[in-house]
């Protein structure tokens, strides 16, 4: 039995449209499409059949009044367009050419992959998320950045914390066929609310690079966590953590150069004492390591400054500690340091 053209849906068009593109073609298009687009269109393609001329010429004949009406929109706005296709096809076919190209644009605008849950009010998403098994909490967590997914984690119970990290470090263990079936939950489930599809599958690498975000205080409670459940897996996230008291296991000589760095770093220095609260709760060996390489009045000045400073919020003191923290990590990459404890041997 032959499928109308009234029965497609966009992916069996696009795939019908690839097929009618010629294998050179289709390849091309193929290299600039995600993975995950290109599995869908496969099938897609592996699933058509009887399609008949009349259906592909439809679907290359939408395509192509598609690609006009985009044309017209961006040379004259939606105004024009409209004048131009309804004189060119009637006024039915004309509106429904723009409102497809109308909303194509609005969701573009609206979505990038799972960039849009970055522009969702955090309020909002904590409010969805703890409605939420742990399970989609850790998937949707591991597609912010590490900031926000810090900032998130932090919202929930101490029992939940423990829980959504857990899972999100396992996440990269879990089988591709189990992640692809929640993602398409997901996408049902939000697609209303957010757009866009899942990019990534956590890992303890994600875990590390968020819990660099958190407090001490709550990075502990979820290690401990973590802990009892698979010590092997919080061994292999603290070996990839790197937080600000790991900079004093550095030889001093990189130590000197961080913190040099650091003192022209324009994101440090538009806080107020910024690298003196990163300092304040430092003592003994440590704070010596960090002043090594100050001399002179800048010694003083930095001591003074130390020294003049009154009870800190220790969110405040986070903030600064993590600027030089994401510094050195770059840093790193830059090839300017390496990031070795200070009793390791060099070769």
């Amino acid at each position: 039995m032959s499928i109308n053209f009234q029965d497609l849906n966009s992916i069996q068009k696009s795939a019908i449209l690839l097929i009618s593109l010629g294998v050179d073609h289709a390849s091309k298009v193929f290299n600039n499409l995600s993975s995950g687009d290109v599995e869908k269109l496969t099938i897609a393609m592996a699933k058509l059949k009887d399609i008949t001329s009349d259906v592909v010429n439809e679907v290359v004949k939408e395509y192509y009044n598609m690609m006009v009406a985009k044309n017209y929109v961006e040379e004259g706005g939606m105004g024009y367009a409209s004048s131009v296709l309804e004189a060119a096809m009637g006024k039915e076919e004309a509106e429904n050419l723009l409102r497809k190209i109308n909303a194509s644009k609005e969701l573009k605008d609206m979505t990038g992959g799972f960039d849009l849950l970055e522009k969702v009010d955090e309020n909002q998403l904590i409010n969805f998320l703890k409605n939420e098994h742990p399970q989609t909490a850790a998937l949707i967590i591991a597609n912010l950045d590490d900031k926000q997914a810090a900032s998130i984690l932090s919202q929930f119970d101490e029992s939940l914390q423990g829980e959504i990290t857990y899972r999100l470090a396992i996440m990269e263990k879990t089988s591709p066929e189990l992640i692809q079936d929640i993602d398409d939950v997901l996408t049902e489930q939000l697609g209303g609310i957010f757009g866009g599809s899942l990019s990534k599958a956590g890992g303890t690498e994600s875990v590390a690079n968020i819990l660099n975000s958190v407090g001490k205080k709550g990075t502990e409670k979820i290690m401990s966590f973590i802990t009892d459940k698979n010590a092997t897996l919080a061994n292999e996230i603290n070996a990839l953590m790197f937080v600000f008291d790991d900079i004093f296991k550095l030889p001093q000589d990189t130590i000197d150069q961080i913190f040099d760095t650091a003192k022209a770093l324009e994101e440090l220095t538009n806080i107020d004492d910024g690298l003196a609260k990163a300092l304040k709760p430092l003592v003994g060996d440590n704070l010596d390591k960090a002043l090594n390489g100050f001399g002179g009045k800048g010694l003083k000045m930095l001591q003074d400054a130390i020294e003049n400073l009154g009870p800190l919020r220790a969110k405040e003191v986070q903030e600064v500690q993590t600027i030089i923290v994401n510094m050195v990590k770059e840093m790193e990459e830059k090839g300017e340091i390496m990031i070795v404890s200070g009793d390791e041997e060099m070769i």
